[in-house]
């Protein structure tokens, strides 16, 4: 009987470690993202850095177009 009682106690123990240990927490960074002004502004920064290098990468093309047009000839 004390054999069963320690053996119930320690299985008790056991079964709600487990249920503390899995847990899951879901986070919505994309929430916690638009509420940031810093990220607000490195995102403004971040699109106006793509802009220029998407312009210079058309200046490019086009040379690149023009160059290959007066080799061809």
């Amino acid at each position: 009987m004390k054999n069963f009682k320690t053996l119930f106690t320690l299985a008790v123990i056991l079964l709600f470690g487990f249920s503390n240990a899995q847990k899951i927490g879901v986070i919505d960074t994309q929430y916690i993202l638009d509420k940031m002004p810093q990220y607000k502004e490195a995102e403004a920064r971040l699109n106006s850095q793509i802009d220029t290098w998407e312009q210079d990468i058309k200046a490019l093309q086009s040379q690149y177009e023009q160059k290959k047009i007066c080799f061809r000839k």
